[in-house]
């Protein structure tokens, strides 16, 4: 099996550490598709679903024909895989989005849009079910219109203590929200609210906390691409299919500048005030916006551009404490770089933020990158559970035909080239 490589800019160290000894070292791995599946573009999304037992699982897309798998470790790093191709398919690339369900026996849930008005809901099961079918919303059950899920996230929005996921879901200008999804329900009484966005048809969703209410707030990216808006779900549930109101609050480029999909939410510093990324059009650019706070001070913007040898800078954006010291770090995918002079091998940017700058950390690419591999076009992070309360974050990088795994990379980690 071909491990995959860290081109380390801060980091020393040689060797492929067990990853028994996971308090302290790196670990990687590299997984092609599992039998049954025929997808030509495998890995073309992915997502991540937490588990209450420990380990972590990760949920898989291919497309030509369409196919969904499930790669579940143990907390001993042992991968069982599972998948097949799905009948009837979803448009590629499919946009999908996971959570772990409790009232499913805490297993994990994938929604993914089927492009003709409905939201496919999937059990993210490990052992012989694997991804396993199990209903179908139509738009129309929510009163929305026959685009909805044109994106997707999972969210708490209610009160810290509750633990039922909430789905919201895009419809050209209008967002809705599924509440406390239950898939044994969902089909015959969905909770649905809905409103109207202020600032017309938006592309790309985004939750976390950043007002003073319990339960995390949605972020909107309008598709003119001059604001991104962000709402609490109950501003949603209060319109009851009206307009959504004025927002928590809004950010804006710069003069000139404009945003793009995708769009992530993070914690770069731990100080509950969290940071924005969003892509830039011509993928040149990454923006942060610092701080992000309804009531609070202006927000700063960092402009991170893009590497040398970067592409697609911005495709894949993801936030995760890839390091265990609770602090978040931003990873960036460009599928289309060239490391080591190699055409579209791709390649995917960690920063790490250091109290004025987010400073590059690491580039990571495959030990012997390929032309037209695209690592770095999908990203997601995994809450890898190790026991008890504690977890760690693993960083799951998409390619063509495989999935790349990274666990607990420490400031004086080992190189994991093996």
């Amino acid at each position: 099996m071909r491990r995959a490589a860290w081109l380390l800019l801060l980091f020393a160290g040689c060797g492929q550490s067990a990853f028994d000894d996971r308090a302290a070292r790196a670990w990687s791995r590299s997984a092609g598709a599992p039998d049954g599946v025929s997808s030509a573009s495998w890995a073309v999304e992915l997502t991540t679903v937490d588990r209450e037992q420990p380990g972590a699982t990760v949920v898989v897309a291919g497309g030509g024909p369409s196919s969904l798998s499930t790669l579940s470790f143990d907390v001993g790093g042992e991968l069982e895989m599972h998948g097949g191709d799905v009948e009837g398919g979803f448009p590629d690339p499919p946009v999908m989005a996971g959570a772990l369900d409790p009232v499913a026996g805490g297993n994990g849930v994938i929604a993914i849009a089927d492009g003709a008005g409905a939201i496919l809901f999937f059990d993210a099961r490990t052992g012989d079910l694997g991804p396993a079918f199990r209903v179908s919303l139509p738009a129309e059950a929510c009163g929305a219109p026959p685009t909805l899920g044109s994106a997707l996230v999972f969210a708490l929005t209610d009160p810290d203590e509750d633990i039922e996921p909430d789905l919201v879901a895009l419809a050209d200008d209008q967002m809705v929200v599924l509440r406390d999804l239950d898939l044994d329900h969902v089909a015959d009484t969905p909770d649905c609210a809905r409103c109207t966005l202020p600032d017309g048809a938006a592309v790309a969703l985004a939750g976390g906390d950043v007002g003073d209410e319990d339960g995390e707030d949605i972020a909107a990216l309008a598709a003119t691409g001059q604001r991104i808006s962000i709402y609490s779900a109950e501003q949603v549930r209060a319109a009851a299919g009206a307009d959504c109101g004025a927002a928590l609050l809004v950010l804006s480029p710069g003069a000139g500048d404009s945003f793009a999909t995708p769009m992530a939410i993070g914690d770069i510093e731990d100080n509950d005030a969290p940071e924005i990324a969003v892509a830039s059009p011509d993928h040149r650019v990454v923006y942060v916006f610092h701080d992000v706070s309804a009531g609070g001070a202006t927000p700063g913007l960092i402009p991170l551009p893009a590497p040398a040898d970067s592409a697609a800078f911005g495709t894949a954006i993801a936030f995760g404490d890839f390091d265990g010291d609770e602090v978040e770090e931003l990873a960036i995918g460009d599928p289309d770089a060239s490391p080591e002079g190699v055409a579209g091998a791709g390649q995917v940017t960690l920063y790490r933020y250091d109290g004025e700058e987010l400073r590059p950390e690491a580039t990571l690419y495959d030990s012997e990158p390929e032309e037209g591999q695209h690592f770095g076009r999908s990203l997601d992070v995994a809450e890898f559970g190790l026991g008890g309360a504690e977890y760690r974050d693993l960083l799951v990088v998409g390619a063509s035909g495989e999935v790349f795994t990274y666990f607990r990379v420490t400031a004086a980690g080992d190189d994991p080239r093996g």
